[in-house]
Formats: structure tokens, C-alpha cells, sequence
């Protein structure tokens, strides 16, 4: 829900409004984005997050108090994902921990076991093991000490979630009689979980 004083309002610029109707989408889009991953699944409130799923048995690599992410942590990882998911199943964690804990990372042949390429699009692409990286902001940064356990990284099929608009977004605006302000509130219901949860596999830093 966004005001717009009645001042502006009244001197407000089509760039301006533009600019108010494309930040009420953006921060919707936002808060699917954080729910597909970390949504509790509250009747009537959010989709369910894969993150939040109960991880199939043999799929959770913890990295103990102390310790740093490794090579081994990373193939451990792979080793875990299920054959079936092989072509479509991506990584997934933080740019933070990406780039503080992966990016530098040799095997024993001393060859980069990360990559970031240069898109079609001018966008670089991230990649692990030879496994595409989808970078988030809904995830934990991986921390060597955590005051509690964090899923710190994941591969997960995305396609094997559903989510569903059951109320397409609409903005209503309305005028506060109190404040003359115009008050523009955006509407939408989604409801989504997994419908597939064998593909995840999680990383977690324990804490001590």
C-alpha cells in the first residue's frame, strides 16, 4: 500500500505515476519471490516455501561450526541430487556467499570449480560444477560461526513448483478523508507449494 500526499497528487507527473505503479508491482513480485522460497504456507496468507519443505532423507550436507564451505561440501551436494533431476535442477544461495566462499574455489587439479560467464543478454551467468547458479536475496549468508542453524545453499528443480494466482494483481486507489492523501493499494492472491520436493538438496551451517 503506497500514499501520495495531496500535493503531489495534484502536481504529480505521468513519470511520477508511472514510477509509484511500477515500484507496487516490483515489491509484489518481491514478495512472491521471498515466499516460493521461505513461505510459511499460511492459509490465506502465502504460498508454501520449498525451503521450508521437509528435505528428503540423505539430501542435507551440513558444514559444521568453524568450518568453511569445501570442495568436498560441493560434490557432496551433487552426489546427493537425485539422476532424474540431473538436467533441469540449479543451485541456489546468496551472491554473498557465492562470492566470499565459491567464487575461488580450485579442485584438486587447480582448476575453478566456479564459473561467471558473460549472457547473451550482457548479464553475467553464474555456475557451479558446471551446474547453473540462481543468485538470491531470501536465503541465509553463509557464516563460518552461526548463532543458529541456516540453510546457506540449495539445488532445487524450480519447475517442480506450482504456483497458482487465483486474483490476478489489481491497484485500487481511495483518498484518506483524514489526510486528503491518495492511497493506492495493490491486491493479489497466489497460493503455490512443491509439488515435487526429491529434487532439493540443502546445505546447512550449524551452529555450535
Amino acid at each position: 500500500k503506497v500514499a501520495v500526499s495531496f500535493e503531489t497528487d495534484k502536481v504529480t507527473l505521468d513519470v511520477f505515476e508511472r514510477t509509484v505503479a511500477e515500484n507496487i508491482a516490483k515489491a509484489m513480485v518481491k514478495a512472491l519471490e521471498k515466499a516460493i522460497f521461505t513461505g510459511t504456507g499460511s492459509t490465506g496468507h502465502q504460498p508454501k516455501g520449498f525451503l521450508t519443505e521437509t528435505v528428503p532423507a540423505g539430501q542435507t550436507i551440513n558444514i559444521t561450526s568453524g568450518n568453511h564451505i569445501t570442495y568436498s561440501d560441493l560434490c557432496a551436494m551433487e552426489a546427493a541430487l537425485p539422476e532424474g533431476y540431473e538436467e533441469t535442477a540449479v543451485w541456489t544461495m546468496t551472491k554473498n556467499t557465492f562470492f566470499n566462499e565459491i567464487i575461488g574455489m580450485k579442485d584438486s587439479d587447480g582448476q575453478p570449480i566456479a564459473r561467471v560467464n558473460m549472457g547473451l543478454d550482457g548479464k553475467p551467468e553464474y555456475a557451479i560444477l558446471g551446474r547453473k547458479v540462481i543468485l538470491n536475496g531470501y536465503m541465509k549468508n553463509f557464516a563460518v560461526s552461526p548463532s543458529e542453524d541456516m540453510k546457506v545453499a540449495a539445488i532445487f528443480d524450480f519447475s517442480r513448483y506450482g504456483l497458482n494466482t487465483n486474483y490476478a494483481m489489481t491497484v485500487r486507489q481511495y483518498t484518506d478523508e483524514a489526510t486528503d492523501d491518495v492511497v493506492s493499494k495493490a491486491i493479489m492472491l497466489a497460493d503455490g507449494k512443491a509439488f515435487d520436493i526429491n529434487s532439493l538438496v540443502v546445505m546447512t551451517a550449524k551452529k555450535a
